[in-house]
């Protein structure tokens, strides 16, 4: 009997997540082949779903939340849940003590392991606040659109991201970068991935600006569009994951005149910058991830 894969999390349906004997499920997704709508998060309505559309089956949860959705709509009743479940955690940045809130809610739901989709330099605080199995793959289930390389790239280093309000440090990077007017360079917001994979790869180099200690979806959204980043942060964001902190395609900066000089350097060096290989982003298939998920103490290659 085929093992099926709930992912319950609650966006839209996410195309780039389809994989063999993969469901969605959640409050914002229709009913389809591959998903359900689940209108309210309780495992009562995910097991009566998942009986009328998929029955006879085996099943593996992973319950993708943060802790803004832990303490506003949590899924509940997880006691009901019979079978293999991971909770996988986002945004382990947001509020008050979020790992104390994490925490708080597997003592009432408890799930048999915890992965962190983007915060592996949290990893061991995680560890130590809970018994179960904790580990980061980074970027885990999620996948990331390609885009063709364009031949004539534009030798300005690109920028994209929101600088509103709750990314004050952000705006006063790409600020200064515009002020100083020291190097090529460009900001734009975009409102898919897709977009932002088309417009990064007309051009050479890109700048990230992490937060949070958090590697954020463009880290590895960079790579799979296929260019070099420059990312304004340090390599303890990476957590113990030596396989990302040694590729090519990045760079790592601290200040605004590291940036600067990174950037003069490598577009003055244009052959070695376009020879500079870079590979998509370690995506290891969501069976695999899940086996990964149950073993304490994970070690990192």
């Amino acid at each position: 009997m085929d093992v099926l894969i709930v992912i319950f999390h609650y966006g839209e349906y996410q195309k780039l997540w389809e994989q063999p004997f993969v469901v969605q499920a959640g409050p914002n997704i229709r009913d389809s082949p591959t998903s359900l709508f689940i209108p309210l998060p309780s495992i009562g309505n995910l097991l009566n779903g998942l009986k009328s559309n998929f029955s006879n089956r085996k099943y593996v949860l992973i319950h993708y939340t943060d802790p803004f959705i832990l303490r506003d709509s949590p899924l509940l009743n997880l006691d009901n849940w019979k079978a293999p479940s991971l909770l996988a955690c986002g945004d382990l940045h947001h509020g008050e003590d979020p790992i104390r809130t994490l925490s708080l809610y597997l003592d009432k739901e408890q799930h048999d392991a915890v992965i962190l989709t983007f915060n592996p330099s949290l990893l061991e605080d995680v560890r130590s606040q809970l018994s179960i199995p904790v580990n980061s793959f980074p970027p885990s289930f999620f996948r990331y659109p390609t885009a063709k390389i364009t031949e004539s790239r534009s030798y300005s280093l690109i920028h994209i991201g929101s600088i509103g309000p709750y990314h004050a440090r952000r705006a006063k990077i790409v600020d200064q970068l515009i002020q100083r007017n020291r190097i090529p360079f460009e900001h734009c917001t975009t409102q898919s991935a897709d977009l932002a994979a088309a417009i990064y790869s007309k051009h050479a180099l890109a700048i990230n600006i992490p937060l949070n200690q958090d590697l954020n979806h463009r880290f590895f959204e960079i790579m799979s569009a296929g260019i070099p980043q420059i990312i304004f942060s340090n390599r303890s964001i990476l957590g113990s994951d030596k396989s990302l902190a040694n590729r090519e395609d990045i760079f790592w900066a601290s200040s605004i005149e590291e940036v600067e000089a990174i950037t003069r350097h490598l577009f003055a060096n244009k052959e070695y910058l376009m020879s500079i290989k870079v590979p998509p982003p370690p995506y290891i298939t969501i069976q695999e991830l899940i086996k990964k998920s149950f073993i304490h103490e994970q070690n990192h290659a």
